[in-house]
């Protein structure tokens, strides 16, 4: 039975040699392999290799890292996502991709958050005469 819609394998791997295209960082001028060092040649270090046994071992068990962080109060503060953001100098707008191909600065400064918040704020004064 054929159907309106066929798989065209060629289309599919144009999309993914795109994809791949521009997915792919940029080389770093002076760095081979984007300055990702080859694989060590001699013995890990003992204690790093013993924590990675130990996380490996807590797994197996079934003690997730992630659902004992859940349950931790401090974690539970609704500042902490500003603080982690601060903590790690994170840019929350910032983008993978080349400016060319995206630019998340590119919009005016009314399309973000904080400034809509302003607005808003703004409007409703002048418009309920607080």
């Amino acid at each position: 039975m054929e159907t309106d819609t066929q798989f065209d394998e060629s289309d599919y791997a144009n999309r993914q040699v795109l994809m791949r295209q521009l997915l792919t960082p940029k080389p770093i001028e002076g760095k081979d392999n984007w300055g990702i060092p080859p694989e060590p040649e001699k013995e890990c270090d003992q204690d790093l290799q013993a924590k990675i046994v130990h996380f490996y071992q807590l797994k197996e068990r079934g003690v997730h890292f992630n659902k004992n962080l859940l349950k931790n109060k401090a974690f539970r503060n609704p500042h902490i996502y500003n603080k982690l953001v601060e903590f790690v100098e994170l840019d929350e707008i910032g983008s993978n991709f080349d400016r060319e191909v995206y630019d998340p600065y590119g919009f005016p400064p009314e399309a973000f958050a904080d400034q809509l918040g302003k607005f808003m704020h703004i409007y409703t004064a002048r418009y309920f005469n607080f």
